[in-house]
């Protein structure tokens, strides 16, 4: 029974630890949001931000064109964050990486001003 209620109140614990990072962490001052921007000059081309709650949710979708001296590059990348996880997306070999989050434990530990 001991064992039971100890491992009730680990989880319990960790679940509320993991929710007060969660609740505290904000990179932007908005909830949720989509921006544009348009690339000129040598590149051309457009990238899209998805924000949602305050930044603990983000994605990034970018193309873009590069001509210098007659040659030209295109690419198409992708970036999901969802808190301490960032997922890697390269379109052109369709491969998708997972790593760690490097700046989550900053906004994490904020206090959400």
């Amino acid at each position: 029974m001991k064992k039971i209620i100890f491992i009730f109140l680990a989880i319990f614990i960790s679940i509320s630890i993991y929710a007060q990072k969660k609740s505290n962490y904000k990179v932007f001052p908005f909830k949720s949001g989509i921006i544009e921007y348009q690339k000129t000059g040598k590149t051309k081309g457009t990238t899209t931000k998805y924000i949602d709650e305050y930044g603990y949710k983000q994605a990034d979708y970018g193309e873009s064109i590069t001509k210098i001296f007659g040659h030209k590059t295109e690419e198409k990348e992708g970036t999901i964050l969802i808190g301490p996880t960032v997922y890697t997306i390269n379109y052109k070999e369709n491969t998708v990486n997972k790593g760690k989050n490097p700046v989550y434990e900053t906004y994490a530990s904020s206090k959400g001003n």
